[in-house]
């Protein structure tokens, strides 16, 4: 098996925490330093510009107010529980791609 290689030069991270908008429900926070922010950007288009990584998912349409299916990529993150709740690292494995040049 290959050494992982990082996607990111500095790794992010992302939290979830309770609705501040007086909803039940939970918010996801994503940080991400300055610094990745170009590297996160390559690595979200050489995703869509690999069909391998195209998968079937499903959003939400705010005028038709239902779910539908649409073609798109899934982004995963490991995570652990806290004492805050939910959290973890983004930093994906790094994808080859024609060209690896920043924006």
């Amino acid at each position: 098996m290959a050494d992982f290689q990082p996607a990111l030069s500095k790794a992010g991270s992302w939290t979830v925490g309770d609705s501040q908008f007086d909803e039940n429900g939970k918010f996801v926070s994503i940080k991400l330093p300055l610094e990745s922010i170009h590297d996160f950007c390559n690595h979200l288009m050489t995703m869509a510009d690999d069909t391998s990584k195209h998968k079937t998912i499903k959003t939400w349409n705010y005028d038709t107010k239902k779910a539908e299916e649409v073609q798109g990529i899934v982004v995963s993150f490991k995570g652990q529980d806290g004492q805050y709740g939910p959290f973890g690292n983004i930093n994906p494995q790094k994808l080859s791609s024609g060209a690896d040049q920043p924006f």
